[in-house]
Parts: structure tokens; C-alpha cells; sequence
């Protein structure tokens, strides 16, 4: 790459660096010293304050992120109200995110050029500030540091061959205790990590007894994990404590009341993401049967196969436009080059497999999508999302690397993503200004 065109690449990255910088304190302004709560926020408030007043016990029996909680407890001791503890809280766990994908990437991906470490941290920081749910009193964030650690220490068991490792099994199953321990949603996440396990497994060629021992281990700390976050409500109530937003309408579930507005959807009664409301899904129930909607998320996926596919291929669609906004063209040449890669039999299934990054992004995207619901939230993906810029720019180095791309292409393909990424944030930016000066 000659000179002026490093010149040239460096400016836009730093365009995209800087105006990520000013996105931030937009959203500091207008929604971290708001002091009002806004969103999910109220729940969560609700939930510390029975945490605050009544303690430990009550507020897991009643449903709370013991985890959550606990460190807002902290930031609260010290003498930040009690909204503005969550708020810090949720932001101190996205900078330890961010720490803890730098240390990961030095860790296990050192061998690309500091320019390819700039531009997936660049991209990655830029796409938590962009979802910006990470200004808010809410947990999300925590499930994103949890993955990261989870991925750190699978790459450091891989790194350890030969080695028993089994300290490393027994830390795994803690962060998967403390990943269902945090949010509901991780329920989601959790059969996708089994997943990433089973090929690791798999692609070691461990024999049965092996990895019966490590099972055994990764069970252990789990188990004894989820019993020390979660007794009271497993003695009062006979389940793991969720934050759950609750729907204060008796006999209506979310699933339900996702599912209604999907079929409203289909039926151009209501627009895409919105709600219908609770009393609908009563004369819904009432018109046509208790047995008319499903009642959990595993039935929504069963409830109707024909709908299941429609709207899981509707959303799968509608990922592509918040995926390229909040990544940039990282998520547009990524599919491309991925495509190109399977028609050249140059990307496997072997390969696939053998990337828990990229399982991970394929499994945990089926899951989501194929969940009926009525529109599917970016904040979802939050986890996933700061790991796919490793996925790309790894590949779009081992490119460049076999000589299969130019400099020219590379200049060009680095300078227009960060370029995008920039420009979005300008226009931004300029809407909302005035809100800094």
C-alpha cells in the first residue's frame, strides 16, 4: 500500500473513531444524565429498589440480575442515586467489554498487522456505541462480556494442547451459571455455547471418558454456580431468578402476545415494530380458544411451521439493514466474500466448524430468527456482533496474505467501510448536536 493511500486510510479511520467519540456523548447527554428512566429502565429501578430495601433474598425470590444488581449496589454505596447506578453499572461492563475484546484479540490474533487490530476494535467499539443501549440502567451489556470471556478462555484451553486444562472446564461452567444468572435471554445464548463445546470436542477427537471428565467438570461449577445466585428463588419458587418485564394484564404472556402481533403483522393490522396490546390477545383467546396461541418460546416455534419459516425468513431479511448499520460494509462483504468462498470450495464445513466464532454467529442467528415474534431488536445481537469483526478481518487478512487480494482492493474495501461508518455517524451527529453545545 503506498503512502498517500495509508495517509488517506488512517483519515477515515480516524473519522470513523472520532465521530464514534462524539456519538457517545450525544447518548451521554441525552440518555445516561437523563433523570428520568426511559425503556426497560423502569423495571429494572423496581427490581433494585426491593433490592435496596428489602435485600438479597427478597429480590431474587421476586425475580432480579443478582449479578446486576449486586455491582449496582456498589456504585449505590458510594453515593450515586439509585438510577444512575445501573446506568454506570451497564457502562462500566460495556468498557470491561471492550478491554476484554482487546485482550483477547492481542491474545489469539496478534499475528495480523496493527492496522487489521485497529479496524475490528475501531468497528466493534463503534457498533456498541451505535446500539447505545449501553448508556441505559439495564443488564444487556453483561451478556456480552460474559461471551467474550467465554471465547477467551475456549481459545486459551485450545492453546494448552496437551494439558489437562481442567480449571479452565471448571471457569466455563461459571461463566455459563453467571450468563443465566443475568438475563433470561441468556436461555437463549446457552444451547449455542453447548454447541461451540460439542465441535470443540468433536475437532479434538477427545475419547468418552475425557470428555465425560470435563462434562462432569463444566457441570459442577455450573450447578454449584447457579445454586449460590439463585437459592432463594429456587427454594420459594422452584426456578432460577429472571428480571422478566413483566405483562401486568393477568393471564397474558409474552409469547403470546408476540405471537398475536406477528399474525397482526401478516395481516397489515399493525406496524412493524409495534405491539398489539394485552386486552387484544384476550379477545384473541376468547374468540378463538385457549389453545389459539402458544404459551412459551419453545412453542412458537412449533406452533405453526408454515408461519414459523415465513417469519424467520422475513427477519432474517430485515437483519441485513441494522447488521450494515451498525457494522458498516464489515456485514455486506463478509456474506460476500463467505459466498465466494463456498462456491470456490475454499471455505468447508470442516472450517466452519473448526471457527467457533463463526458457529457461534450461524446457531445463535438461527435461534433468534426462528423465534416468532414481532420484530427482532439489535441489542439481541450485541454479543455476536463485537466478535464479527475478528471473523472478517481475519479472513480479509489470510486474503491478503495468499496474495488473493491487492492493494488496491484492500485500500479500497478498508477505506469505503470506514468512510460508511463515519458518514452514518456525521448524519447523526448533525441531527443531534445541540444537544452537546
Amino acid at each position: 500500500m503506498s503512502k498517500i493511500n495509508k495517509i488517506i486510510l488512517n483519515s477515515v479511520m480516524s473519522l470513523a473513531l472520532l465521530t464514534s467519540v462524539f456519538y457517545a456523548c450525544i447518548r451521554l447527554f441525552t440518555i445516561f444524565t437523563n433523570t428520568y428512566t426511559s425503556g426497560d429502565e423502569g423495571g429494572f429501578l423496581h427490581v433494585f429498589n426491593i433490592f435496596i430495601e428489602s435485600g438479597f433474598y427478597e429480590a431474587n425470590v421476586y425475580g432480579n440480575s443478582t449479578v446486576f444488581n449486586g455491582i449496582s449496589y456498589l456504585f449505590y454505596l458510594v453515593g450515586f442515586d439509585r438510577l444512575m447506578s445501573l446506568r454506570i453499572t451497564n457502562l462500566f461492563s460495556a468498557i470491561s467489554s471492550i478491554y476484554l475484546l482487546w485482550f483477547f484479540i492481542i491474545r489469539n490474533f496478534n499475528h495480523l498487522s496493527r492496522l487489521y487490530r485497529n479496524a475490528i476494535m475501531i468497528t466493534s467499539v463503534n457498533a456498541m456505541i451505535v446500539v447505545s443501549f449501553i448508556f441505559s440502567g439495564i443488564n444487556d451489556t453483561f451478556i456480552t462480556f460474559f461471551t467474550i470471556l467465554f471465547f477467551i478462555i475456549l481459545y486459551k484451553i485450545k492453546g494448552n494442547k496437551g494439558k489437562k486444562n481442567l480449571l479452565y472446564f471448571f471457569f466455563i461452567g461459571g461463566v455459563f451459571a453467571l450468563i443465566l444468572s443475568t438475563r433470561k435471554m441468556g436461555v437463549l445464548l446457552f444451547p449455542t455455547f453447548i454447541f461451540v463445546l460439542i465441535l470443540y470436542f468433536y475437532n479434538q477427537k477427545f475419547g468418552f471418558k475425557i470428555i465425560m471428565n470435563r462434562v462432569s467438570i463444566i457441570a459442577v461449577s455450573f450447578l454449584l454456580g447457579l445454586l449460590l445466585f439463585n437459592y432463594p428463588s429456587l427454594k420459594e419458587n422452584g426456578k432460577l431468578s429472571f428480571h422478566e418485564k413483566k405483562i401486568e394484564t393477568e393471564g397474558v404472556s409474552w409469547p403470546q402476545l408476540q405471537y398475536l402481533t406477528a399474525i397482526w403483522l401478516e395481516e397489515g393490522k399493525v406496524e412493524y415494530g409495534k405491539h398489539c396490546k394485552p386486552k387484544d390477545v384476550i379477545a384473541y383467546i376468547s374468540k378463538n380458544g385457549n389453545k389459539s396461541l402458544p404459551n412459551s418460546v419453545l412453542e412458537t416455534m412449533t406452533f405453526n411451521i408454515g408461519r414459523s419459516f415465513k417469519t424467520s425468513t422475513r427477519e432474517a431479511i430485515y437483519l441485513i439493514k441494522p447488521y450494515t448499520r451498525i457494522l458498516g460494509l464489515v456485514f455486506v462483504f463478509g456474506l460476500f466474500f463467505f459466498l465466494i468462498g463456498v462456491f470456490k470450495k475454499e471455505i468447508t464445513l470442516k472450517k466452519i466448524i473448526n471457527n467457533g466464532i463463526a458457529v457461534f454467529f450461524i446457531n445463535y442467528n438461527i435461534i433468534i430468527v426462528l423465534i416468532i415474534c414481532s420484530y427482532v431488536e439489535p441489542r439481541w445481537f450485541l454479543p455476536i456482533i463485537v466478535l464479527i469483526p475478528i471473523m472478517f478481518f481475519s479472513y480479509f487478512f489470510n486474503l491478503k496474505d495468499k496474495g488473493k487480494i491487492g492493494g488496491k482492493f484492500e485500500f479500497l474495501t478498508l477505506g469505503v467501510h470506514f468512510l460508511l461508518l463515519g458518514l452514518m455517524n456525521v448524519k447523526f451527529i448533525m441531527n443531534n448536536y445541540q444537544f452537546i453545545f
